[in-house]
């Protein structure tokens, strides 16, 4: 997991920020300025909206049945 790789999320979030200060003082459009962070940040990496619900869901409401959840999360 990526949560426990502190060097990854260290680099990765001054990279961002960095970019983000440059773009703003150069004066790019905000919506401009927020793809191109996302981009650095989220580098390289795959995320799959299904499965990131089902994790939040989980998560954050469990008291939507395990048997039910699937189908909770595709109606979301």
């Amino acid at each position: 997991m990526l949560v426990g790789d502190k060097f990854l999320i260290t680099v990765r979030a001054d990279d961002t920020i960095n970019t983000y200060e440059c773009m703003i003082r150069g004066g790019f459009p905000v919506a401009q300025i927020l793809e191109l962070a996302n981009a650095v940040l989220y580098q390289d990496m795959r995320f799959s909206k299904p499965d990131t619900v089902f994790e939040v869901v989980s998560e954050w409401l469990p008291k939507v049945e395990l048997r039910q959840r699937t189908f909770f999360c595709l109606k979301v």
